[in-house]
């Protein structure tokens, strides 16, 4: 597999010789194992910004952390988030996972349960509730989330060609979404979310580019079966909203209509 070979970060453009993280394009923590980035592709700095800043907020909202406890994805330390729930007479209780298999486990939270253990120890049975949906991470997290996955993915594609990897590191047509992912300007940078498919299928997650007839690229991206769209040329939907509608909302993953595309040759 070719590197960077002028060891240049694909997002800051900083030198990365000494670089020895590699990048996972989607977080392990969402399941990903196979779309990753050898090291100098992104530098140690940015992959650290990245993981504090960007996907720890993604990965330790409501929704991602219910997502991952119920179906049981451990983040990189192989442990699991904890579902907090209520069990009979609105006794708090929390769902755990054993670390090593994954078993789940309910945990009365001290001094919540005392009844609840009286009625469990009597042979007593009922009902327990832990929450299906959670909040989302806030639009400018999610955003920046998605714009850098996107940088990600694209360098993936040229990672097998030293001469357009280059190009694609150089390439200033880029730097409005690079500096999106980084520093958050600018800061509204609008997405399209829709839920495509049920969560509950094994396909975790999956992403490709759609290249409009408008001469628009989108990154499409669905995860646990919400798919995201983002705009790689600026923070604009109206051609992704337009694609759809001409294309009777068919998700750009299965609609066959992207089917052969390649990503453009950077200008210089």
């Amino acid at each position: 597999m070719s590197t960077n070979k002028h060891n240049c970060c694909i997002f800051c453009r900083g030198i990365t010789s000494d670089s020895v993280s590699e990048e996972h394009v989607i977080p392990e923590s969402l399941g990903n194992q196979s779309h990753v980035l050898p090291p100098g592709i992104v530098c140690d700095t940015c992959n650290n910004y990245f993981a504090r800043k960007v996907e720890k907020p993604v990965l330790e909202s409501p929704r991602f952390r219910i997502i991952r406890g119920m179906q049981a994805i451990p983040n990189k330390r192989k442990r699991f988030p904890y579902l907090d729930g209520i069990a009979k007479h609105g006794i708090p209780i929390e769902l755990h996972r054993e670390r090593k298999t994954g078993t789940p486990t309910i945990v009365i939270p001290e001094g919540e349960g005392d009844p609840l253990i009286q009625r469990l120890e009597a042979g007593e049975t009922g009902t327990f509730y832990v929450p299906v949906d959670g909040t989302p991470p806030p639009n400018r997290i999610y955003s920046r989330f998605l714009a850098k996955v996107a940088v990600e993915a694209m360098a993936m594609r040229l990672i097998h060609d030293t001469e357009l990897l280059q190009g694609f590191v150089r390439d200033e047509q880029l730097d409005c979404l690079r500096n999106h992912a980084r520093l958050g300007t600018p800061a509204d940078w609008p997405f399209n979310e829709r839920k495509i498919y049920s969560p509950d299928v094994e396909l975790i997650h999956e992403f490709d580019f759609l290249f409009t007839p408008e001469d628009e690229v989108y990154f499409v991206l669905a995860l646990f079966g919400l798919e995201f769209a983002i705009n790689l040329g600026g923070p604009q939907l109206h051609g992704y909203t337009k694609w759809l509608a001409d294309n009777d909302n068919q998700s750009p993953l299965y609609s066959g209509n992207n089917e052969g595309a390649e990503m453009p040759a950077s200008t210089e």
